[in-house]
């Protein structure tokens, strides 16, 4: 039986895992389409 503290750190690093995926999923999503408007400008 997993107590509290493990229940609650564990909670913790799901969090913070979502958190960073969807920051790098923005990040490449964005920086992606930025990355082809700079080279649509430069043509």
């Amino acid at each position: 039986m997993a107590d509290l503290s493990q229940i609650m750190w564990l909670g913790t690093m799901v969090v913070a895992f979502l958190v960073v995926a969807g920051f790098y999923y923005t990040l490449v999503r964005e920086g992606g389409a930025f990355l082809k408007s700079l080279r649509s400008k430069v043509r």
